[in-house]
This record gives C-alpha cells, sequence and structure tokens, in this order.
C-alpha cells in the first residue's frame, strides 16, 4: 500500500530556498515514486503563523507546512534525541516563491540530480 502523492505525476510549486531552485508541495508525497538522488525534505511552519516555513527538517508531525524535492543536498543538523536533522530558515530572507507550478520531470531536466563528489582523502 502506497500513501501519498505521486511525485512524478504531481504538480509542484516551483520556489527557491537557501539559493537553490526546488520543487514545493503542501502534499504528502509517497516517498516510493521520488526518483533516486532527489532529495526530499519536510518543511514545518510557525507555530502561531501556519503560512510561515521556518525549518527544513528530515520529517514532521507537528507544524508540518509541506515537503521540498531537491536535485541539490540541504546540509541539516542532527538532533540525536529527536533523530531527526533540522536547519533553521528566515522565510523572508531564505524562501521565495517563483510563481508558478512545474512537473518533476522538467524540474531534473533545468537541474539534474548532483552526482556526490568523491573525497579523496589526504595523505
Amino acid at each position: 500500500m502506497n500513501f501519498g502523492e505521486n511525485a512524478k505525476t504531481h504538480q509542484f510549486e516551483a520556489v527557491t530556498v537557501l539559493g537553490h531552485p526546488m520543487l514545493f508541495t503542501s502534499a504528502h508525497l509517497d516517498h516510493s515514486t521520488i526518483p533516486r538522488g532527489v532529495h526530499l525534505y519536510a518543511v514545518r511552519h510557525h507555530s502561531e503563523d501556519c503560512e510561515r516555513p521556518v525549518q527544513i527538517c528530515s520529517w514532521a508531525v507537528v507544524n508540518r507546512y509541506g515537503s521540498l524535492l531537491s536535485s541539490t543536498p540541504i546540509p541539516l543538523k542532527h538532533h540525536p534525541k529527536l533523530d531527526n536533522r533540522f536547519k533553521d530558515i528566515d522565510p523572508n530572507r531564505d524562501w521565495e516563491r517563483a510563481g508558478y507550478s512545474v512537473h518533476l520531470r522538467d524540474y531534473l531536466e533545468n537541474y539534474p540530480v548532483q552526482k556526490p563528489r568523491r573525497v579523496d582523502h589526504e595523505r
């Protein structure tokens, strides 16, 4: 049994978050429909204003604003007590709505998945 919208057919809102083009939806997404290499993040809203996204995290139950998909990874800080990762954002500075909708396939044509860089170890 699958839960949520099919990411491959869903229409997303184009946004720029932390300087990176991303896809946003308030819908829950079926994780099995997200292509390999595409990063899924939960977004939480301010507890007193449900229209202000204030945090990106691995998962959210309380104050869930929606979901972000990105071809570029977002570094998140690990919170060991909650077994979750977080990054606080300023909705006025870090979140910009592009004003149009887009499908995942079109986004990936313009912003392909970033392959992990190979790290050479110092000798």
